[in-house]
């Protein structure tokens, strides 16, 4: 087993290593047009430009910079953006932008970086949270770097904008040089795309051929195979529809979680207490809201409403909803753990190292498949997480091993 599995190793991570040369290289893309935004150099000041009221945003035309900054008392986003017109016209936009960070502090959020990013809106859902459109998501400090990404146009987009802010809890960001250049895939790379999916589907052809012989059939090893492809086919599933059901299934988890907590609090004993009065000149404890990038509203074209965007109030977290707020990660986490528990319970304690080998590749693979998906992005952190599910899922199976034979020795 392990001769037929080491040369399938071997061509897998070959793949893997082709397909992010191949996504990751600028050479796929022609030049198709001139520079689409207006005033990217900033020479001209504000114009063209909208920016956050309250100050933390400001353009100086004589170095041709934009700089975004921020501190914890500052409850307002910074934030420019800039409506993009003539886009429709184009298949792929590629921007770029020098950009300079320091003492950026990244929250909790995705939002919370220094971000410079393309969206897009379409009147039915607004803006299209899952279409390609982080240009540099950035934390830390760094001097003057060129930041590049080709982004595709949807056709059922309405309006774009380029958008940089700071949703940092402190920092600076400085900008010069920003660009929006059409581009279009070139013949060449549109033949070697198509040569590596057909790769992919062969190799993948290959691989599953040994798990499907006669002497490896059981109804463990078809649950576990099952597993794997529905891992597959859901790391190339579309979004939003996938995010839909996942915040179906999170917000039906959540709302159980809340009728558990009215529940125990009524079941409380109540001791009532008459209210300890504050302290003579003592405020009223206010709770102050930080201001977040509209995720949700529909994209508004008028000017005098664009000057708002990015002032909204990020949504706030039930106490059950926080306890949920990695919820996406555990996923992935939970997801393999289980599929290496069933795996090792399958193919049993001698083929452990083989089955957490496999698996590791298996979240690999999944994750870098994700790039022929528009609309999904692979992330180290998701196969943080499905790595660590896996290694979890091994080292829980050979303790049970383990108990299992001792169990069966004192009873001998």
């Amino acid at each position: 087993m392990a001769r037929a599995f080491l040369p399938r190793l071997a061509v897998a991570l070959a793949l893997c290593l082709l397909t992010f040369a191949y996504h990751g290289g600028g050479w796929r893309y022609a030049t198709a047009g001139e520079n689409i935004l207006t005033n990217g150099d900033f020479a001209l000041g504000t114009r063209h430009w909208y920016g956050s009221r309250g100050g933390g945003a400001q353009v100086d035309p004589d170095r041709r910079t934009a700089q975004l900054y921020r501190d914890q008392s500052q409850t307002v986003l910074p934030f420019i953006l800039q409506p993009i017109a003539g886009f429709r016209q184009h298949s792929h936009l590629r921007i770029g932008g020098d950009i300079r960070i320091a003492g950026i502090r990244a929250g909790p959020q995705p939002w919370q970086w220094a971000i410079l990013a393309l969206e897009s809106f379409n009147r039915p859902t607004g803006k299209m949270r899952y279409w390609p459109h982080i240009v540099a998501r950035l934390q830390g400090a760094a001097d003057w770097q060129r930041h590049e990404r080709v982004i595709p146009v949807s056709p059922n987009a309405g309006m774009m904008r380029l958008v940089a802010f700071v949703g940092a809890d402190s920092g600076r960001m400085s900008l010069k040089q920003l660009s929006i250049v059409p581009v279009r895939p070139t013949a060449a790379a549109r033949a070697a795309g198509v040569g590596l999916a057909l790769l992919w589907l062969a190799a993948i052809g290959w691989i599953v051929t040994p798990l499907l012989q006669r002497r490896n059939r059981s109804l463990g090893r078809l649950v576990v195979m099952l597993g794997g492809a529905a891992i597959l086919l859901g790391g190339l599933a579309p979004q939003p529809q996938l995010g839909q059901v996942v915040r179906g299934t999170i917000s039906t988890v959540e709302q159980g979680l809340q009728r558990l907590e009215s529940s125990v609090e009524r079941a409380a004993p109540e001791h009532p207490a008459r209210p300890t009065p504050p302290p003579e000149g003592a405020a009223p404890e206010a709770e102050q809201e930080r201001a977040g990038p509209d995720g949700e509203k529909a994209a508004e074209t008028a000017p005098s409403r664009e000057r708002a965007a990015g002032q909204r109030a990020a949504p706030r977290l039930s106490p059950s909803g926080r306890r949920l707020s990695g919820a996406e990660h555990a996923g992935h986490f939970v997801a393999f753990m289980v599929l290496a528990l069933l795996a090792s319970a399958a193919y049993g304690r001698r083929s452990i190292g083989l089955v957490t080998v496999g698996l590791l590749l298996l979240a690999l693979c999944g994750e870098t498949l994700q790039h022929f998906s528009i609309t999904r992005d692979a992330e180290l952190a998701d196969l943080a997480y499905n790595f660590g599910g896996v290694a979890a899922g091994a080292t829980l199976s050979v303790v049970l091993f383990a108990l299992s034979a001792a169990l069966r020795r004192r009873r001998l």
